[in-house]
């Protein structure tokens, strides 16, 4: 029987106290109601917390620390959410966070032809996925975290690695993305779409061109599939402000023809509680006075990270 694997990974401001990463069990619990998974569970909260101490111990040292107003905010949300985007595009930290995936992907040696890998990718997680499987600044062997990218990319099917065929290891059978602010890729796609697919991955124009090696990734899907697009569905729940629309950007970026590769959904969230679509669009209409005022940008946060804990995801 096949094995369905899924790996989750999480976006800004995640931190664990325990041992095991505890982050995505209520969304695991919620799968396995109806589906037997096998959950790779990466946690990468705790690389950035020398260089956070680090940031905070400079904030403090100026006189004129103490009279800022929403300090906490700034030493902890604030740090978090904009400090773990900063430091991950260093090649230090983003090289530890390429580790953690990697030592989760290992758990798929010895996967089958009828295996399968659904990635869950929450915010940043989107952005670190997408950039370690496809981005070229991973490239320069012996450099930081390109071992650890060449094992992510080895694994998995259609993704070029250093290996001499990109045509083995495990496929793809979803993508699931919550809160994801990837369409920001698109702003650095430098070149257009058609000149893009000709292109190897290994000589994108930019470090952080994500787009040759994703075509290639569906192309070689959509032929082993038979022709059946890549399922992606993208969730945003309205009061997420880094959550956006993807449907209209990712086809884009590998050009409108290659748009049969991949059956990608924009879902958005219900503001309740509520499973039923009914119900949830009762409690949307009851939300809106609520969504045009600055409480909702407040709320954001929670917003932010109610995909975890939702019916509606699973």
């Amino acid at each position: 029987m096949p094995t369905d694997y899924v790996l989750f990974i999480h976006g800004v401001n995640t931190r664990e106290a325990g041992v095991q990463p505890e982050y995505a069990n209520d969304l695991i619990k919620l799968l396995q109601k109806t589906t037997p998974i096998r959950p790779l569970v990466v946690y990468w909260g705790k690389v950035n917390e020398d260089e956070e101490k680090k940031l905070r111990a400079g904030y403090e040292a100026s006189p004129i620390w103490n009279k800022l107003w929403f300090r906490n905010f700034r030493e902890d949300q604030l740090v978090r959410f904009a400090g773990d985007a900063a430091l991950y595009l260093s090649r230090y930290i983003g090289a530890k966070v390429a580790d953690a995936v990697a030592e989760q992907i290992k758990q798929l040696k010895g996967s089958t032809a009828q295996d399968r890998l659904h990635l869950v990718a929450h915010s940043l997680g989107s952005v670190i996925l997408f950039d370690l499987l496809f981005s070229t600044r991973w490239d320069t062997s012996g450099s930081h975290g390109n071992e650890s990218v060449m094992t992510i990319r080895n694994a998995i099917y259609g993704v070029t690695g250093n290996d001499t065929d990109p045509k083995q290891g495990i496929r793809l059978g979803s993508i699931i993305t919550m809160g994801s602010p990837i369409g920001i890729f698109r702003l650095m796609d430098v070149d257009p779409p058609a000149l893009d697919e000709k292109k190897d991955p290994h000589e994108a124009t930019s470090t952080h061109d994500i787009t040759p090696g994703f075509v290639q990734l569906l192309e070689s899907l959509y032929q082993a599939l038979a022709g059946h697009p890549l399922p992606w569905r993208n969730f945003v729940h309205p009061g997420d402000p880094v959550g956006s629309p993807l449907q209209g950007i990712i086809p884009e970026m590998v050009n409108y023809n290659h748009k049969k590769y991949i059956d990608l959904q924009d879902t958005l969230m219900p503001t309740g509680i509520f499973r039923e679509p009914a119900q949830g669009a009762f409690f949307d209409l009851l939300s809106l006075p609520f969504s045009k005022t600055s409480l909702a940008i407040l709320n954001g946060g929670n917003a932010h990270n109610s995909y975890w804990q939702s019916p509606y995801v699973a």
